[in-house]
Order: structure tokens, then sequence, then C-alpha cells
């Protein structure tokens, strides 16, 4: 175990501050794949809160790393072993939205934190792969009930956030850190009730939520040789020329399995056995549980850390989490039009002695046209939605008998008119998509739905703020030359 920790370089950049970390603290840790975020969680921090008889609850992402944590845990000393729970993040999210039916009430209801009150037990909370709150929003827009809930529930507990690509979320924590005595903020979307205390808020009355710490290591690519693939259709000359093993991650389910079939053609074609040719050529995605090649192939990369197949083409079900030690990975192809997916993907493959080649795939000008267009109109249903609460909130802030927003009274009549107020445009919302005034991926893409009711997803609305100027930065740098 030492031997490992000497050589963890987020165990060297935090040293024994570890020890004096708070119950209000926030710690980030922004480090490169490989670089030894679990093995600290593990090695040092774990047995160091098992010596306070203090529980660590540990979130992920992906099911993939949860069973590759899980297996970790299994060779950790008994005491250790129940000191530690890893969860999905989406679990948190299914008990919080589950419904049920009341009897006593006659109603079905949300269960809302009762559904996750064992989780609450827990001294420290780790939030790994933490950017997934931010950059899964958007598909999954449930995101904002574990986030709140990590917020909530470890307001006064020590929480950890990890993850290679940490800047977007660290970014939103960071700006949501500051609050005041008097809370002049509505519930759900954090309106000012009055601008007559912004004054108050912003002086001596202000405070910080949590004390936020970062430990960054810097990134080093200098073992990866870059050369840049300018169609997909030559993927298949590219990959069967060469003979070591290749990884490739695609941006749909559709291009991979198409990819997959003629790869598996073209090897047939130049003489490569028929009889192994299913196992050589194998495609993960989403749904590999009910695929016993990819499910086969899974197990094999938790177990042994390495592919089995030549060639390995894979979805962003693999982009976390999973670590690829293998010394006959040479060739990694990536498919991504996002800076934070691209370096997951990357991460996949750790850096060993020998030089990695990485092929990138140049999208056209069109496709981030596409993209920007999809984005806009999503950013301006958003801002609408937005803009419209947020009058009818200051408007009501200016009547007489709402002078003083530091009254309980007052704060209350104006959560009770935020949430009236949201109702409403859930109902208004779902007459749209009924008669085509909007479409449903776009809702479905920036709203919460919970307990019978749509929630404008604040994260789901930042990752568009944050993609917005990214695709715009796209635009500015591509050129035509690549096929989509």
């Amino acid at each position: 175990m030492h031997t490992n920790v000497e050589k963890s370089k987020v165990a060297k950049a935090i040293g024994e501050e570890y020890k004096n970390w708070g119950h209000k603290d926030c710690i980030f840790i922004d480090a490169p794949t490989g670089s030894g975020k679990t093995t600290f969680i593990l090695e040092i921090l774990l047995p160091f809160l098992c010596h306070k008889n203090e529980k660590l609850l540990y979130l992920v992402n992906r099911r993939i790393l949860k069973k590759q944590l899980e297996d970790t845990i299994l060779n950790l000393p008994y005491e250790q072993r129940r000191a530690i729970r890893v969860e999905l993040y989406q679990t948190v999210e299914t008990r919080i939205c589950n419904i049920e039916f009341d009897e006593n009430k006659r109603e079905y209801i949300s269960k809302g934190y009762i559904g996750v009150e064992k989780f609450a037990e827990y001294d420290c909370v780790v939030c790994d792969e933490c950017h997934y709150f931010i950059t899964d929003s958007n598909y999954n827009t449930n995101t904002i009930c574990s986030y709140r809930w990590v917020q909530d529930t470890f307001e006064n507990k020590l929480s950890i956030f990890m993850s290679a690509t940490i800047n977007e979320i660290q970014s939103y924590i960071e700006k949501n850190n500051v609050c005041g005595n008097n809370d002049l903020h509505t519930l759900c979307y954090n309106i000012r009730c009055s601008d007559k205390y912004d004054l108050l808020l912003h002086s001596k009355h202000e405070y910080l939520k949590k004390e936020i710490k970062l430990y960054k290591i810097d990134r080093d690519y200098d073992y990866i040789d870059v050369k840049i693939i300018q169609s997909r259709t030559d993927i298949v000359d590219i990959v069967t020329e060469e003979r070591d093993k290749w990884l490739i991650f695609v941006d749909k389910i559709k291009f991979g399995k198409e990819l997959r079939n003629a790869i598996k053609k073209k090897f047939l074609k130049l003489g490569e056995g028929d009889k192994n040719i299913d196992s050589k050529v194998i495609m993960i995605s989403s749904g590999y549980k009910h695929d016993k090649e990819g499910k086969e192939e899974v197990d094999r990369i938790i177990q042994s850390c390495a592919q089995s197949s030549q060639v390995l083409i894979a979805t962003s079900v693999l982009d976390n989490g999973v670590n690829i030690k293998d010394i006959e990975l040479r060739n990694i192809i990536v498919i991504a039009d996002t800076k934070t997916t691209f370096i997951q993907m990357l991460g996949r493959k750790r850096e060993d002695t020998q030089r990695l080649q990485l092929y990138i795939y140049k999208y056209n000008k069109n496709h981030f046209c596409k993209r920007r267009k999809q984005i806009e109109r999503r950013k301006k249903i958003a801002d609408v939605y937005l803009d419209n609460i947020e009058n009818k909130i200051r408007n009501l802030c200016k009547l007489d008998y709402t002078e003083s927003w530091s009254d309980d009274i007052n704060r209350d009549y104006a959560n009770k008119f935020e949430e009236e107020w949201i109702k409403n445009q859930s109902k208004k919302i779902m007459h749209d998509i009924a008669t085509n005034n909007k479409k449903y991926n776009d809702i479905r893409s920036i709203f919460n739905f919970y307990d019978g009711t749509l929630y404008l997803n604040l994260l789901a609305f930042q990752n568009i703020e944050n993609l917005s100027i990214y695709y715009n930065k796209c635009l500015l740098y591509s050129c035509d030359a690549a096929d989509d």
C-alpha cells in the first residue's frame, strides 16, 4: 500500500493537509487520469476517517466504475470496508424522484430526500467524476436532484469533488457558495427578492457556505503523437493496416455498429480468420449488459485493466473511471466534439513507457453550426422562462406589503408565488409540446420532471451557456474539409 501511496501525485500534492480538513471544507481535486485520486481516497483518507470512527460515501457516474471500485474495496480490511459505501448518482436521483401512492392522502407523491435518508448517515462525501453534474445534465436532467442533495445533506460535512475535467462544476459551486444572514432569494431559482438589500448582502452580512480548497495536478501529454482524421470513411483503412490493439471512441451508437461491421468485413477480405472475427472487433455501448461479448469484454477490462479484442469500439459509457493499462494498446481514435468528453476518453488509456498514437476526428463547420443552432434554441427557451419569473418576482417585491423582505412572512409569500408560477408554466410547456409549439427533445434537455411538474434544471442551463460559448469558438477555427 505504501508503494502506491508514494507514487500518487495527488497524495504528494495534498501531503498531510487532509488531517486538518474540517466539516465545513469543500475540497476540489483537479487531476488528470492516472494521477492517484482514487488511490488517495482509499489508501490514505479512508483509513484516517475510519480511525476517527467516521464513514465515507463515494458517488460515481458509471456502473462500470462502481463495479471496479467495489472490487478494489473487497481487498481492504474489514473496518475500512464497512466505513465506505459506493453508490451511483443515478441511484440517488431515482430514489429522490420516486413516486409512491400515499394511502392516507390517496394520491401519488414523491419521496424526496426520504428516499435517500440512509445515505445522509455518512460523515464525508466524495463526488468522483463530478463533471457529471453539468456535462450529463442535458440528457439526464435529474442531475440537479443529486447535486442539490449533496449540497444540502453535506452542507456541514466534508465534501470532496474530483475530476480530470473539474473547471465547469467548480466554477458553478464557487459562484453559489456565498450567502447572507438575511436570505432574500427564492428557494427554487435563487431570484433576488429586493435590490434594496444588495449592499447589505455584499458587506459584513455576507459569508461563505463552505471553505474551498483546491489541489491541482498539471497534465502532461508529451508521450502522445497526434494525427488528424479528415473523414470517418478513412477509419476502416487506418485501423486494418495496423496489427496493434485499437480503442475507438464514437459519438453515436449507430455509427459504432456500422464501423464494427465495416472493420470486420475488411479483416475478412484481408484473410483474417473468420472463426474469431466477432471477438476480434467488439463494441461496447450503454446496452452492453444485454450483449454477451460486450459484457464479457467489460468484465475483462475491470479485472485485468486490458482489452482482449484487437479493436474495441466504445461510446461514452466507457469514458469515465475505467483504467486500461494494456501495453499492447498503442492506438486511440477519439470522435468527440467537446473538450470534457475528449479528455475523459483519452484518459482511459493509462500512460506507460511507450508512445501512444492518438487519432483525432476533425468535425466540419456544418457540424458546429448544427450544434450551435440547437443550443441557441434551447438557451432561448430557458432565457424566456427565467426572465418571466424574475420579472414577476421583482414586480411582486415592489408592492407595499412586501417592503421588508427580511421578514419570514414575505419570503414565504415569494416562495409560494414562485412555486405556483412554476406549476402554471409547467402546464403551458406541456401544452406547447402537445401542439408542436416546442420540440419535446428541447424541453427534455433542460427541464427536470419532478412530482408531476417541470422544473428548469439550472445545471443544464449552465451547460448550455458553456456549450454556446464553446461552439462559437469552434466555428472560428473549423473548416469545411471533414465529412459529418
